[in-house]
């Protein structure tokens, strides 16, 4: 029999609780000081999983939260539902004390809504009109926002401040380290000081349109490179220590995302054939030993703060991959996912997932 799935939900003085084992689905709900349990029995595994799911995205649409403080690997320390909004991102940021950021859309004006997650309660940040938030990065207490390809800053009154011109062509790029940003503007890559927003370095980019319908613009920045691609296949490499820049030209027919691990690249391929595949950042080599193929269900790739794990989200899937070797050591599947979830490592050992249907969860991944 298939190991018991269990899920504890709380809102104020009530419980709602669901476990599932083999085709046995049990419910505990009602006061925690007397509750009441039912058990259903189905015909199959996945029509009693099917309808316990159903049950609980009703129940986290009117308020009930998962909170767990010390969940076993695999499990969910958080799972809670926001408004819908635009699933075609999904955004998500972590903060260094544990915070989570993300967008939805308020149901009554359809204002787009930064939200602050904080164990298990949503607080509003800012309310912007409907733009589309594409990614979310922080800076300390400052959110930095790209939407509709432009980056913009929410200042301390929860004001927007824009920081970008609006590109010609659907195009954008905000990555953060330290002290220092990469965006996209006027034609360039820009490398720019936070601090006073002055230009430390840009580079001239011309977006290839991918198949007539897809803009290429990719790009990665850590503290020794800067990493980018505007042309399918074609991925430059600029050693900030050296100042030296080298091309890799690999046989990939789009990228869609690329993250730098110390001297490591990581990199998605969005048609082709959808997988993710790893280059050193010294030799421009591929490593051979480590692709993994995804198919067309492949979504994001995040790598843990202390470079030891990668986690691909696929098919409403968490893999997660030692960066020592290609091993997996751990798939998890994302509840209440229809579609597509967007991931971020929230630590060494867990994963935060906004959900296309509506939710966020987050789930401790390794020991």
């Amino acid at each position: 029999m298939e190991e018991d799935r269990i899920r504890k939900f709380v809102l104020n003085d009530k419980i709602y609780q669901t476990s599932l084992c083999g085709s046995q689905a049990v419910v505990t709900e009602g006061k925690i000081a007397s509750p009441k349990i039912r058990d259903h029995q189905f015909s199959s595994r996945m029509e009693a999983l099917d309808w316990l799911l159903a049950k609980e995205r009703a129940k986290m649409r009117s308020g009930f939260v998962l909170v767990n403080h010390q969940p076993d690997v695999g499990q969910p320390s958080l799972m809670m539902a926001l408004p819908k909004g635009y699933t075609g991102a999904l955004p998500i940021a972590s903060a260094d004390t544990g915070q989570l950021l993300t967008t939805c859309v308020n149901p009554s004006s359809g204002a787009e809504l930064l939200v602050i997650i904080e164990d298990g309660e949503a607080i509003i940040a800012a309310e912007r009109p409907m733009g589309p938030v594409q990614s979310i990065k922080l800076r300390g207490l400052s959110i930095y926002l790209l939407s509709q390809h432009q980056v913009s800053l929410i200042d301390d009154r929860g004001d927007e401040v824009t920081l970008t011109d609006a590109p010609n062509i659907p195009a954008g790029v905000l990555e953060i380290v330290d002290d220092e940003a990469l965006w996209y503007e006027s034609g360039e890559l820009r490398l720019v000081n936070l601090d006073d927003n002055s230009t430390v370095q840009s580079w001239p980019v011309q977006p290839a349109l991918y198949g007539g319908h897809t803009t290429q613009l990719a790009a990665a920045l850590s503290l020794d490179y800067v990493v980018y691609s505007d042309t399918p296949g074609k991925i430059v490499i600029f050693n900030r220590a050296t100042l030296n820049k080298s091309v890799i030209n690999a046989d990939i027919q789009m990228i869609g995302q690329m993250v730098i691990s110390g001297d490591r690249l990581y990199v998605s391929e969005l048609y082709g054939n959808w997988g993710v595949y790893r280059f050193d950042l010294n030799t421009g080599n591929m490593d051979k030993n480590w692709q993994t193929d995804f198919g067309r269900n492949l979504n994001t790739v995040a790598v843990s703060p202390d470079g030891l794990h990668v986690a691909i989200e696929s098919a409403n899937q968490i893999n997660v991959f030692n960066t020592s070797g290609s091993q997996l050591v751990r798939r998890i599947s994302i509840d209440h996912a229809v579609k597509r979830s967007n991931i971020i490592w929230t630590n060494n050992n867990s994963i935060a997932a906004r959900i296309d249907a509506g939710f966020v969860a987050v789930y401790r991944v390794v020991d």
